[in-house]
């Protein structure tokens, strides 16, 4: 049986202008970068990350350093360590747009960029009797086996009525010894003829990789 009399009736469903939407923000925000060290000219790559939530945020970068290669506008970049930033940091900060304005909205992460290495003098020497030469090269082909991803330099200058001859002259002694008695690869060493200079002088570099390779300075010659 039914108990009662049954009736229709209609029910009117109206927004509340008083009523307040609970905020839900995206949480867990973070920035990570990989790799966390670089050197000058290298890359890295900055991630943000986060519990959304249900958002659907927009992604905006600012960078301390470098620039910013690819990705502005999404959740990762590709920065590039610029020229000048050895020895320094590069910070990247994400900054999550469409959200509502109380809600956390930003992280950052910050890699180092190593020192910018620099080639280093091993010995600087002028007119030498062969076997005083030879010591010096001894020298300079430890510092070679001990830094094998580094490269030699050697920069003579010449002197007389046919400096190139000259220095020539000395760069074929110096490989050979350096190559044939000491077992240093030929391709491991560049040689640059320094041009004429007031004295005979010979420049012996290791150059590490990365490094700018130096220029040659001779001195004035006698008119």
């Amino acid at each position: 049986g039914v108990c009662g009399n049954p009736q229709t009736k209609e029910i009117r469903v109206v927004e509340c202008a008083d009523c307040e939407v609970p905020v839900v923000c995206p949480t867990n925000i973070a920035v990570t970068a990989t790799p966390e060290l670089i050197q000058v000219n290298e890359t890295t790559t900055f991630t943000a990350t986060a519990d959304l939530n249900g958002n659907s945020p927009t992604f905006n970068w600012t960078v301390s350093a470098g620039e910013i290669v690819s990705g502005q506008g999404t959740n990762a970049i590709v920065v590039r360590a610029t020229e000048g930033l050895g020895g320094q940091s590069i910070t990247a900060t994400g900054t999550l747009g469409n959200i509502d304005p109380s809600c956390q909205n930003t992280a950052s992460a910050t890699v180092q960029v190593g020192e910018t290495p620099v080639a280093k003098v091993v010995d600087e020497y002028g007119k030498l009797k062969p076997n005083d030469e030879k010591a010096r090269l001894d020298t300079f082909a430890v510092e070679l086996q001990n830094n094998p991803n580094a490269r030699g330099l050697i920069i003579a200058y010449g002197t007389g009525r046919n400096p190139a001859r000259n220095a020539q002259a000395r760069i074929a002694f110096a490989l050979r010894y350096l190559t044939q008695t000491r077992g240093i690869d030929a391709g491991r060493i560049d040689t640059v003829d320094g041009g004429a200079s007031s004295a005979e002088r010979t420049q012996l570099y290791v150059v590490p990789a990365g490094a700018t390779a130096p220029t040659p300075t001779p001195t004035p010659t006698p008119q």
